[in-house]
C-alpha cells in the first residue's frame, strides 16, 4: 500500500545545498564537494563530542553533548525484571530453543560500561524554529560504532555532562 503524505519534509544534504546556493550564488562549489565538506565537518564534531567531552552549539539549532545515564531496572506486576535495554536476540533464540518458553527474553546489560548508557543528546532550549518537539537527533551507525569502541577500549568511564535534571546524582 502506498501512502502519500501531504506534509513530507526532508532536510537532507541536497536541501542544505540548495539553501547554500541561494545565499552564496557567486561561489561555484559543486554539490559533491559541499556534501563532502558537511560530512567531514559533522564527523569531526561527533568525534570531538565523544572523545573530548565537547559541547557543540549550532547557532539556531541548539546544543549537542554526551550524557551518561544509569541503566534502569524495573519490575512489572508479576515481579519480572524489565531492563531499559535492547533485547539480545541471538541469546534469546538460544533460550527459547533450550526451554521452549517464548515469553522470556535476554537483554544486553551493559557490563562493559558498568551498566551505564551513553548517548549524544540534543538540548533544544535555544532552537529557533517552530515545532521543535517533533524533531529528533539520531546518530548514524558509523558514529554509534565509534562511541561503542570508545566505551569498550577505555580503561575508565567516558567523561560526560550531566544535564540539569540529573544534577542530584
Amino acid at each position: 500500500m502506498y501512502r502519500n503524505h501531504k506534509n513530507k519534509v526532508d532536510y537532507g544534504s541536497m536541501y542544505f545545498y540548495r539553501e547554500f546556493l541561494k545565499y552564496y550564488k557567486e561561489l561555484k562549489i559543486p554539490q559533491k564537494t559541499y556534501t563532502l565538506i558537511l560530512k567531514t565537518f559533522f564527523e569531526l564534531v561527533i568525534k570531538k563530542i565523544i572523545s573530548e567531552t565537547y559541547r557543540f552549539f549550532f547557532p539556531g539549532l541548539g546544543l549537542f553533548y554526551l550524557i551518561k545515564e544509569e541503566q534502569k531496572i524495573k519490575k512489572d506486576k508479576l515481579g519480572n525484571i524489565k531492563l531499559q535495554a535492547s533485547i539480545n536476540w541471538p541469546e534469546t533464540k538460544k533460550l527459547i530453543k533450550k526451554t521452549g518458553d517464548k515469553t522470556k527474553k535476554v537483554y544486553y546489560i551493559n557490563d562493559h560500561s558498568h551498566r551505564y548508557i551513553y548517548k549524544i543528546t540534543w538540548d533544544k532550549r535555544k532552537v529557533e524554529f517552530i515545532n521543535k518537539n517533533f524533531y529528533t537527533f539520531i546518530i548514524n551507525k558509523k558514529h554509534r560504532q565509534y562511541l561503542f569502541n570508545k566505551i569498550i577500549n577505555s580503561i575508565k568511564p567516558l567523561n560526560s555532562y550531566a544535564p540539569w535534571y540529573q544534577s542530584g546524582k
